[in-house]
C-alpha cells in the first residue's frame, strides 16, 4: 500500500522552462522562473508522467485517468478508461500511440495489480501482466527499445522480494527475474527513483515510511546486466530515497525528505556524499528529479520545498546548482519529473512533471 502522492510536469528547452502541475508555467530566459499556464480541474492527482518527444507526452492519474498531448502540452486529451477498479501508479510511453501503465490497486491498496498496454493512442487498453499479490504495487515501467522492457513492483508481502519482470516482445508477455532483490520489512520502491542510463546499468531507490514498524532506511539497488541481478547498498545516512537520477554509469544524485536532502555519487551508487552550499535556505525536503544526457549536454533538475517551492539545476554533474523559481505554482509537492531531448543536435529539452496541476517551460530552442 502506498501513501498518496501528487505530481507536476514541466517542459524545458535548454535554459528556458515551462512546468506542468495540473496547471502550467512559462518562463523567459532572463528570469528562469516558472509561470502558471494551465489547470486540470475536478480530477484526482496526477502521479506519473513520461516525455517522449518535443510534442508527445503522457500522464496518468490516481483516479484511473490517462492524458496525452501531441502539441507540446498546449492541449491534453483523455484516453479511454484504463481500468474500472484499479488506480494507476506509473506510466511509460514509446511514441504517440503506444504506452504502458502500472496499477496500484483500488485506492493504492496494492494487490494483484496489472500492467496495461495501448497501441492505439489510448482508444483501448489491455492487461498484459498480473502480479500475484496481495501487496504488489507497480513503481516503474521502463523500455530500452520497442521490444525490450522492465518493470518494478513492491513486494507481495511486507518482507518478501521486489517483483521485477522483463519483456522481449514489446510488452505482450512478461517474465519475473529469477533472483529478485529481497526487501527489508516494510521497505517499498520510490517514485521517480527507477532509471537505466543504458541497456545494462540501472538503479532503483527505496523508502521506509516512518509510520510503519521496522525502522529500516531506504536503499539504492544497482544492476550492471540489464536487470537480471541487483545489488543493494545503503542510501547514505539512513534517509529514504525520493528521487534517483544518473547521467553516466558512475555519476548520479538522489534526493530525500530528511538531511542531507541532496547527495551525489561518483562510483555508481556505492557511496554517497552530501551536496552542501545549495542556493536555498531552510530546506524542508527534496522530492522529484530529472536528467538528460547527450553528446553535447548533461543536466540535472531537482524539486524541493523550503519557505516556497523551488527547482535547482546542475550542468556539471551535480557539483554546483542554480536555483530556478516557480512563480504561481501550486502548493502541492512535485513527485515526478520526466525529460527528453530533441533537435538536430539533441541540444534542447522538453520536460514534464506532475502533482494536482500541470505546468510547462520553454525557450524556443
Amino acid at each position: 500500500m502506498k501513501t498518496l502522492r501528487l505530481l507536476l510536469s514541466f517542459v524545458a528547452q535548454r535554459n528556458l522552462f515551462v512546468a506542468f502541475v495540473c496547471c502550467v508555467l512559462i518562463a523567459g530566459i532572463a528570469e528562469a522562473q516558472w509561470q502558471l499556464q494551465t489547470t486540470f480541474s475536478g480530477n484526482p492527482p496526477l502521479v506519473s508522467v513520461k516525455t517522449v518527444t518535443r510534442d508527445v507526452a503522457w500522464v496518468c492519474g490516481f483516479g484511473r485517468i490517462v492524458y496525452r498531448t501531441t502539441d507540446a502540452g498546449n492541449n491534453w486529451t483523455p484516453t479511454s478508461p484504463v481500468s474500472s477498479s484499479e488506480d494507476l501508479s506509473c506510466i511509460e510511453a514509446l511514441d504517440a500511440n503506444t504506452a504502458f501503465v502500472g496499477g496500484g490497486g483500488s485506492g493504492w491498496s496494492g494487490g494483484a495489480v496489472k500492467i496495461y498496454r495501448t497501441t492505439n493512442a489510448g482508444a483501448s487498453w489491455q492487461a498484459v501482466y498480473t502480479a500475484p499479490g496481495p501487496g504488489n504495487f507497480w513503481n516503474a515501467i521502463h523500455f530500452f527499445d520497442a521490444q525490450n522492457g522492465i518493470a518494478e513492483s513492491d513486494p507481495a508481502n511486507p518482507a518478501g522480494s521486489f517483483l521485477i519482470v522483463k519483456t522481449t516482445d514489446g510488452g505482450t508477455t512478461w517474465t519475473p527475474i529469477a533472483n529478485p532483490p529481497v526487501a527489508n520489512s516494510n521497505e517499498f520502491g520510490a517514485f521517480n527513483s527507477f532509471q537505466f542510463i543504458d541497456a545494462q546499468n540501472g538503479w532503483f531507490g527505496t523508502t521506509h515510511p516512518p509510520f510503519l514498524p521496522g525502522g529500516n532506511a531506504g536503499r539504492v539497488f544497482r544492476t550492471t546486466n540489464g536487470g537480471t541481478t541487483w545489488t543493494g547498498v545503503s542510501s547514505g545516512n539512513g534517509e529514504t530515497v525520493n528521487a534517483l537520477r544518473f547521467i553516466s554509469p558512475t555519476i548520479g544524485i538522489r534526493t530525500s525528505d530528511a538531511p542531507p536532502f541532496l547527495s551525489r555519487t561518483t562510483d555508481g551508487g556505492q557511496t554517497w556524499t552530501a551536496v552542501n552550499g545549495l542556493p536555498v535556505a531552510n530546506i524542508q525536503g527534496m522530492f522529484a528529479g530529472a536528467s538528460v544526457v547527450t553528446a553535447t549536454m548533461n543536466q540535472f533538475w531537482v524539486y524541493g520545498q523550503a519557505s516556497a517551492p523551488f527547482i535547482l539545476t546542475s550542468t556539471n554533474g551535480g557539483v554546483t546548482w542554480t536555483q530556478q523559481s516557480i512563480a504561481g505554482a501550486a502548493s502541492h509537492p512535485i513527485w515526478h519529473l520526466s525529460a527528453a531531448t530533441f533537435g538536430a543536435a539533441n541540444d534542447s529539452v522538453q520536460a514534464f512533471g506532475a502533482t494536482l496541476d500541470i505546468n510547462s517551460l520553454s525557450n524556443g530552442g
